[in-house]
């Protein structure tokens, strides 16, 4: 490709477009951002632009600009409002799942196969509303975890379900660093949630089921099920059905963590890689079936359809959609237009129509993760692969996958360290044996499906893909095993990230042009990101936090001063289960933390310690109903154990306001505490429900 074709923005139209429309997504995004009144604004400063642009008292070269101008503003609103649009009309499905009443009847249809989960199975469903005389009135998406009875079978898509529970807004965001379920779901366009115990609901069957869709989830379970039968080794089939359909119910929590940890999670994960194999056998399917014909022309048009069928098959990740989109494009413009376009504008073609059509994407990793890499593989790889050169073939092969693997990993660096804080220093040689290993594994589980109709071949395929299998696990874990392979606690902030950015960029143009100019301009990019990264590493110096966390049947508080964190335990919490411990882990990862102690605190089932001149009440098990007498007035009480506590006698006595429910409570016992406080005027903050409890000093 021209040098001119990827830096040039007039060869570039989405380029232009993109930039702005992504500025007012990420501007809607904003919690607490004004955007009907910046809507309002854009609009009347893109009409004032525009007027000048009649008169013969601007020059040629103003009435561009101002154009050009009000275009990009008016784009940016476009962003803005979609966005805004889309976040209305969730809320819209929300409120009747937050005001309706407490006996109202909801049906509850399944979309889609329930997958196992840790305690219970949990499917996409719509919600339906009873209005009386057998008429329902449909509220939208959520997210039904079910529970079934001893014996029960799983209901299978399109069931039907009437229950009493009312949906509920998925509110829980986690802990900080951790995994945040409001911002996950609402991705997906799931922001209720309902828990079905089948066996107080009534079952009414399945309805009329959508037949592409049904054929779809049929053909995924058929897939599934000829991987099961000839990969028996747990630990196997569960990257086997990862790398193949993007199932991930099988998948060994270790074995993923340590695919992450040595930077090649993007192997069983569904991605380009996939989805660019497929097409490939599918055109050469298509191009043997139709031959050098005139029809032979629109081979992409028929094989998009099985594309976007295997995208649905797989979840629709963003990174599926990216690279189905990306060659629906491709397929088209050469179909029907008869020409290929500019790769890079077809990335962000691509990326527009996805931001259209789900905004929330744009804060989804692995949508930022997969457009990235793609952007570096066509801006770097050209001129990385073009700084050595072999006459040897096997040289240049090997020479040409490590160009591949440092332009994708250049550009997704800013971005491992702003969400992970952590980089893996071995990434290049774990990716050389694991990625063509990985695609090796994929075709010969292609080919496995295909001979699944022979018993004797299946059978010997499938105890070769195992091996294959176990074997690059192994390798996977040897990696990750070795000391210091990853490059730990190295947290940078959004500002942070855009400057490095800057660095990659000046750092290529100067190595592409070696000019005096160019050199000077990656100087400049790395003294403004050394100064970005000095100012993040002083606010953390100066952090001061008290942290509630949710851990699951534990009662913890962090004590953050700086880069050193004080954990005060409760007696009955001092050992933690392995999800807990990552879970810590990772906040301290999130706030910078160098060094950290653990206190354990007294039995007793009243207690109280002080930080930064607030007092902390700690209300536990066997705490009286009423109050005892209080030397000081606290300025934060924590329920914890399930305790006795009347929250009004309390309040009466303490006068305090701010009340937190930590992990170690039992839900029930939070909707009791809930009730009880809802009359009353205090701030009631559960952690299961909310996420984690920060007070900043």
């Amino acid at each position: 490709m021209p040098k001119t074709s990827r830096w040039n923005p007039g060869a570039l139209p989405f380029l232009r477009i993109g930039i702005p429309f992504f500025i007012g997504i990420a501007l809607g995004t904003r919690e607490g951002f004004p955007a009907r009144e910046a809507i309002g604004a854009i609009l009347t400063c893109s009409i004032l632009l525009r007027l000048p642009t009649a008169s013969h008292t601007l020059g040629a070269r103003d009435k561009v600009l101002a154009k050009s101008a009000s275009l990009l503003l008016l784009v940016c609103g476009m962003g803005l409002l979609v966005i805004t649009l889309r976040e209305k009309r969730l809320d819209m499905r929300l409120e009747p799942a937050s005001t309706a009443q407490e006996k109202a009847l909801w049906m509850i249809v399944l979309d889609e196969p329930p997958e196992k989960g840790r305690n219970s199975h949990r499917a996409g469903s719509e919600a339906w509303m009873h209005l009386g005389d057998g008429k329902f009135e449909y509220k939208g998406r959520c997210l039904a975890y079910l529970q079934p009875g001893e014996g029960m079978p799983v209901p299978p898509n399109g069931t039907r379900i009437l229950t009493s529970q009312t949906p509920e807004p998925i509110l829980f965001k986690g802990n900080p660093g951790g995994f945040d379920a409001h911002a996950h779901y609402r991705r997906q366009s799931l922001p209720t949630s309902v828990f079905l115990d089948l066996d107080r609901c009534v079952i009414l069957g399945g309805g009329e089921r959508k037949k592409v869709m049904a054929w779809i989830y049929e053909s995924r379970d058929r897939i599934l099920g000829v991987l099961q039968r000839h990969i028996r080794q747990p630990e196997a089939l569960g990257i086997a059905e990862a790398l193949l359909i993007g199932y991930r119910g099988h998948l060994d929590r270790s074995v993923a963590d340590a695919y992450a940890g040595t930077g090649v999670i993007h192997v069983i994960a569904i991605s380009g890689l996939h989805i660019g194999m497929i097409y490939a056998i599918a055109m050469g399917m298509a191009g043997m079936i139709l031959g050098k014909t005139a029809a032979g022309r629109f081979r992409p048009l028929a094989v998009i359809p099985l594309l976007w069928a295997f995208a649905m098959m797989t979840g629709c990740s963003a990174s599926v959609m990216r690279s189905v989109c990306m060659f629906t494009v491709m397929g088209v413009g050469t179909s029907l237009l008869g020409r290929r376009g500019r790769p890079l504008n077809t990335l962000l073609a691509t990326a527009f129509l996805l931001l259209a059509f789900r905004p929330q994407w744009i804060h989804d990793i692995g949508f930022q993760l997969s457009f990235t890499a793609v952007a570096g593989i066509m801006l770097l790889y050209p001129n990385i692969r073009a700084s050595a050169y072999f006459d040897n073939r096997a040289a240049a092969l090997l020479w040409d996958s490590i160009a591949l693997t440092l332009s994708a990993q250049l550009l997704t660096t800013p971005l491992i360290l702003f969400h992970f804080g952590r980089f893996p220093l071995l990434f290049l040689f774990t990716n050389l044996v694991a990625v063509p290993l990985s695609s090796l594994i994929l075709l010969a589980e292609l080919l496995l499906c295909a001979a699944s109709p022979f018993p004797a071949t299946a059978e010997w395929m499938g105890s070769a893909i195992e091996s294959a299998i176990l074997w690059m696990n192994r390798y996977v874990a040897d990696m990750d095993g070795i000391p210091h392979s990853t490059l730990e606690g190295v947290h940078i902030d959004a500002l942070s990230a855009l400057c490095l950015y800057a660095v990659i960029a000046a750092c290529h143009m100067a190595l592409a042009n070696r000019s005096t100019a160019s050199s000077l301009r990656a100087l400049a990019a790395v003294s403004l990101f050394s100064l970005s990264f000095a100012r993040e590493s002083m606010i953390r110096q100066r952090q001061e936090l008290l942290v509630i966390p949710h851990l699951k049947g534990k009662s913890h508080v962090m004590l953050v001063g700086g880069v050193h964190a004080a954990w005060i335990l409760a007696p009955a919490s001092d050992g933690g289960d392995l999800e807990n411990e990552m879970q810590l882990k990772a906040m301290e990862s999130h706030f910078g933390i160098r060094e950290s102690e653990y206190l354990a605190t007294d039995s007793a089932a009243v207690s109280a310690f002080e930080w930064h001149g607030k007092r902390i009440l700690a209300l536990g098990r066997g705490a009286p109903k009423t109050p005892v007498s209080l030397t000081r007035r606290p300025d934060l009480v924590l329920l914890s154990e399930n305790t006795e506590a009347d929250p009004a006698a309390w309040l009466r006595a303490t006068g305090c306001t701010t009340w937190v429910a930590d992990g170690s409570n039992s839900l029930w016992k939070i909707q009791k505490w809930k009730t009880l406080c809802a009359g009353l005027p205090l701030r009631f903050h559960s952690t299961s429900q909310k996420g984690a409890f920060i007070m900043i000093e």
